[in-house]
């Protein structure tokens, strides 16, 4: 297998608004996620038809590398990078130590300060929202859901504080089930890199699932794939005896109304199964 080597573009130092128009190759410097979040941004202030979350921003790769070199961690990570591939639990075990040895580290200070600059100044929300956004998810070919984390920040809670947020997410780089998925598909670990996506959070969520646009079981219909589960259950890591509800939705040759067509059902289904 050819091994891929991902874009990753350290150059831009300050947080990205999603709010405003952004230049094309930034998703070389805040991942996939984030950038788009942008573009369905940009496109909502044409449509004016669907909402997203609201005061957007990113935290870019360069912080992500500047935390590795402030605190010495790359003789670590290269150690991790040595672990031969069939030695599973060695490598779970290391993983492990090195994820906690990430999340008691500090953040740089100065990043503290913008970031928390940047919530305060607006008086809607205290609940944020933060989020993966490698240059390893959400790609052609590699779409990497539920690799990483996500975490809540609360202003002036002192134990969901943005800080803990930022290097929760930034640790999870080296989650044992998302490095294995990394060496499958043949990517080169030190290629990749961690952005943070941040926007307001949802604390009482109606559903959570997960979308592809493409019919992934008829391809010779035009559709969209749905894995989705009712309130604050984790579709991609759903605790045990979950069933989340997979359907698609597609036309017959592009004609017609849509069809919902279920693969599987939740106990706690109450989705419209009618064609509609």
């Amino acid at each position: 297998m050819k091994e891929i080597i991902l874009k990753r573009d350290l150059s831009v130092t300050n947080l990205v608004d999603l709010e405003t128009i952004m230049p094309l190759n930034i998703v070389n410097s805040i991942g996939s996620k984030a950038t788009n979040l942008g573009l369905l941004k940009q496109i909502q202030k044409e449509l004016k038809s669907y909402k997203t979350p609201e005061y957007a921003f990113a935290i870019p790769f360069y912080y992500f590398d500047q935390h590795i070199k402030e605190n010495n961690f790359q003789d670590k990570i290269n150690a991790l990078y040595a672990i031969p591939k069939d030695s599973v639990k060695l490598l779970e075990k290391e993983l492990k130590a090195f994820r906690k040895m990430v999340k008691n580290s500090k953040v740089n200070p100065e990043l503290l300060k913008k970031i928390e600059e940047k919530l305060n100044a607006q008086t809607d929300f205290k609940n944020f929202r933060f989020r993966s956004s490698t240059n390893a998810e959400d790609m052609e070919g590699f779409n990497g859901a539920g690799l990483y984390d996500s975490k809540t920040a609360i202003i002036g809670d002192p134990e969901k504080t943005v800080e803990k947020a930022i290097l929760d997410v930034w640790s999870s780089f080296w989650n044992f089930r998302a490095f294995q998925e990394r060496d499958l598909f043949g990517i080169n670990h030190e290629s990749c890199a961690m952005g943070v996506l941040v926007h307001r959070s949802f604390p009482d969520e109606k559903a959570n699932g997960v979308l592809v646009t493409r019919n992934l079981y008829r391809n010779q219909y035009v559709g969209i794939t749905v894995n989705v589960q009712l309130g604050e259950e984790s579709v991609v890591k759903p605790e045990p005896g979950v069933t989340c509800d997979e359907f698609y939705c597609h036309t017959f040759n592009g004609f017609g109304s849509f069809v919902v067509d279920y693969r599987s059902t939740s106990k706690s289904k109450q989705w419209k199964t009618d064609s509609y």
